[in-house]
């Protein structure tokens, strides 16, 4: 093709790119997409990819006409491994979920996009070897973060023995006649001692808990200090038990998370290397940490260094 033919092709779809489209040119124009979206080969990875990546694409594009795109963005530092969406591309161009790179140095939170090389288990000619480097990275940090988390459990669960041994000091409360004959009017014959078990089953104090929330239905119960007494301390009881219990629920979960992740992790015992050639500059929208447990993995200095040679000798 001559250089003259080759302009006037390139003069055509520019064009086309500039002019507005009718209705029924635009569904002609998504005739060929939706065939291929909705009768394609399932098991292909692109068509099995299509319906989440066009599902974020339409959403973040509602969002930015709609102007309510975020205005602060998560900063980055340059080396750390992030998680990546590529999206469905054509040809040979990187695609789906990957792990990459960092490779902005001066990122800010006004910063809408970010420069990223995304990294391979698998070697190929100009790649950049980081070795082991991101694998036991992640490893310290779990293992890390695992430690942490069960350090957090026993503080919890030590808040709690110091909390059970308190509220035994004050298991019984001792009511007024006037109150007690109160509680008999309203089909209440007695308090028990105050019988309120620290434990995950939210059935164990089923009975305890009905009684506080009957007791509270009644006219001027406020007006006998000493059941006044008795459900506000409950009600103090109930609430700081559930939090503790609650956060060491969590806290054991996330130790779970975390120790399953860093198993899966571990699974992972290949080189990783730096696909220099793919580097590019993405949205912010499409890059995430590996997990919400991951922190920051980051490759060390000599490794950007190396990056960075590599990528002097291809420009």
């Amino acid at each position: 093709m001559s250089l003259k033919a080759d302009t006037r092709k390139g003069d055509k779809i520019l064009a086309t790119y500039e002019r507005t489209f009718t209705h029924e040119e635009k569904v002609n124009k998504l005739k060929k997409f939706n065939s291929v979206y909705y009768n394609g080969n399932a098991k292909n990875w692109k068509i099995c990819r299509l319906p989440n990546w066009m599902e974020f694409y339409g959403n973040s594009l509602q969002k930015e006409l709609d102007d309510k795109l975020p205005k602060y963005y998560r900063k980055f530092k340059q080396g750390t491994i992030v998680m990546v969406d590529y999206g469905v591309t054509v040809g040979n161009e990187m695609a789906g979920m990957h792990f990459a790179v960092v490779l902005s140095s001066k990122d800010t939170k006004y910063n809408k996009n970010i420069i990223v090389a995304p990294l391979s288990s698998k070697y190929h000619k100009g790649y950049v070897d980081l070795g082991y480097e991101p694998l036991l990275g992640a490893e310290k940090l779990f293992n890390d973060k695992v430690s942490n988390l069960e350090k957090e459990i026993q503080n919890v669960l030590t808040n709690l023995e110091n909390f059970e041994q308190n509220h035994e000091l004050k298991k019984h409360f001792s009511l007024s006649p006037a109150t007690s004959d109160f509680l008999r009017k309203n089909n209440i014959i007695d308090l028990p001692n105050l019988k309120f078990t620290i434990s995950p089953d939210k059935n164990i104090n089923s009975d305890f808990k009905n009684l506080i929330a009957t007791i509270k239905k009644l006219d001027s119960w406020v007006e006998f200090p000493d059941l006044f007494e008795f459900v506000s301390y409950s009600d103090t009881l109930m609430e700081f038990s559930d939090s503790l219990i609650k956060k060491a629920t969590m806290l054991k979960n996330e130790v779970q998370n975390a120790k399953k992740l860093r198993d899966e992790i571990s699974k992972y015992n290949n080189r990783s290397y730096v696909n220099v050639s793919e580097i590019r500059s993405l949205s912010k929208l499409r890059v995430s940490k590996f997990s919400y447990l991951s922190g920051n993995i980051s490759v060390s200095k000599d490794s950007l260094a190396l990056i960075k040679s590599k990528l002097l000798n291809i420009i």
